[in-house]
């Protein structure tokens, strides 16, 4: 549910409150590739590219095709 409201955040661009949730959800499952790749969206929108770089390649890692949903759902790097 939280990962719902990160990605909804993220859409609606309060970024901080995405970060926020998406660390929730992470402490939860560390390897959720789609929670990795949105905080790394929101990370980068807040300027944070470092962090933002680092969980989007995480998250490719774990899933090569995951920005592929992301697009699907409107929201592109």
């Amino acid at each position: 549910m939280l990962d719902s409201r990160a990605f909804t955040e993220l859409k609606l661009k309060l970024y901080d409150a995405a970060i926020a949730d998406y660390n929730d959800v992470l402490k939860l499952a560390p390897n959720k590739e789609e929670s990795l790749y949105g905080r790394g969206l929101a990370k980068r929108a807040t300027g944070d590219k470092a962090g933002g770089d680092a969980d989007v390649e995480a998250a490719v890692k774990i899933r090569a095709d995951v920005a592929k949903d992301f697009e699907k759902w409107g929201v592109a790097p």
